[in-house]
């Protein structure tokens, strides 16, 4: 059965043009660098101002030296990562540029595995659990070029907010010496990790909000890009229904710099897929209808939310209106997606699974509305054999 609408075009990834900045100036600092965007850095590094060799060192003592306080390493990839920024240098004095996230370090959740070290799951019982296949999302950055630098700290068996090594901490918030402020779950490595500057992007992957939390918790960004279009195959899924690969950033264009190249089919994951994609930096806003969900008044929010940008997000609604978008503005999506025919199609079908469900059943970037309209021919049940 197809589950998902094939796309009506693909882009090849090196169709994907992004426009490198000129005349960008080293930094005197190594913080200052780490906090570049992915194509400041991509500059930096083509100007041969700066080699990946350089940069992956600056950001593994960066790692260093702020991992005691916050606990976002879980299991180390420095020698890989060495090897890989070596390449990459080697690759620019030849003259030879493969992609715009060449030499750039990046993270890993640690629920993808990485060929020939552990995934942990956030547990002591997982430490030995060495892996000799690998996620598509990273073979597809190192063969762009881009450096693995670590695998992220993630909650044991990827539920609450700490690790084997205890909390995961909020950069926002001041890490264990200030006592509270988790960087919310499960992707909480890699919400801190961006944060603080250790790397620019870092992959995530949300059955929830395991996404969303550590971007809010962080004050960072994050892109959940539609079911399919990154590959979930050689991941520790939660929720294979509902489970889907994301990029935690800094800078929404860093996310999509490296979106670009880890997007595609695998083997694996029957439902991947191709999918067109440009520069979003060149689409004209003018013509686009966008919702905004205004939850500011954030007093119900969980302590880890609870960061300086609490009630400041509506500078996004701003930014979009100078761009020529019609921005809708509700106080709740429920408001966006009343009355859906996901919802009618669910309990006219008299669906009953043996778990209950959540609210991200019905929020989950149109998936069951696809799967209710492209999937098979009597609907969800006949896919997911569920009981009537």
């Amino acid at each position: 059965t197809t589950i998902l609408n094939q796309p009506p075009s693909v882009t090849a990834k090196d169709d994907v043009v992004f426009d490198i900045p000129a005349n960008v100036v080293r930094p005197d600092t190594d913080k200052e660098i780490l906090m570049l965007s992915v194509l400041e850095m991509a500059a930096l590094l083509r100007q041969r101002s700066l080699t990946s060799v350089e940069l992956t060192n600056m950001a593994l003592s960066m790692l260093e030296m702020y991992d005691p306080e916050y606990n976002m390493l879980e299991v180390e990839l420095k020698e890989l990562a060495l090897n890989v920024a070596a390449e990459a240098d080697a690759m620019f004095a030849n003259g030879t540029i493969v992609s715009e996230i060449q030499g750039i370090p990046f993270a890993i959740k640690d629920t993808y595995n990485v060929k020939g070290y552990a995934t942990m799951y956030g547990s002591w019982e997982f430490m030995d659990n060495i892996r000799e296949e690998e996620s598509p999302l990273v073979t597809y950055a190192v063969q762009a070029g881009a450096v693995p630098l670590f695998k992220s700290s993630v909650p044991q068996l990827t539920w609450g907010t700490a690790n084997y090594k205890g909390t995961v901490y909020s950069c926002l918030n001041g890490g264990y010496s200030a006592g509270a402020g988790g960087s919310g779950g499960s992707s909480i490595g890699s919400g801190t990790a961006v944060c603080l500057g250790v790397v620019p992007v870092a992959i995530c992957e949300q059955t929830g909000s395991s996404c969303q939390s550590p971007a809010i918790a962080n004050g960072i960004s994050t892109i959940i890009p539609a079911l399919g279009t990154f590959s979930r195959e050689n991941n520790g899924l939660y929720s294979f229904e509902s489970d889907r690969p994301g990029l935690l950033c800094r800078d929404l264009m860093s996310c999509a710099v490296f979106y670009n190249r880890m997007r595609g089919k695998s083997a694996g994951d029957l439902q991947s897929r191709d999918v067109p994609f440009a520069d979003p930096s060149k689409e004209d806003l003018s013509t686009y209808s966008i919702g905004f969900v205004d939850n500011s008044d954030t007093d119900g929010w969980p302590l880890a939310w609870d960061t300086p940008f609490k009630g400041q997000r509506n500078n996004v609604v701003t930014a979009l209106q100078a761009f020529g978008a019609d921005v809708i503005t509700e106080d709740s999506i429920t408001n966006f997606m009343q009355p859906t025919q996901l919802y009618t199609d669910f309990m006219e079908s008299n669906i009953r699974n043996t778990v209950s469900f959540d609210w991200y059943w019905l929020n989950v970037e149109g998936f069951l509305e696809e799967v209710f309209k492209y999937g098979a021919e009597e609907g969800a049940p006949a896919r997911f054999g569920w009981d009537k």
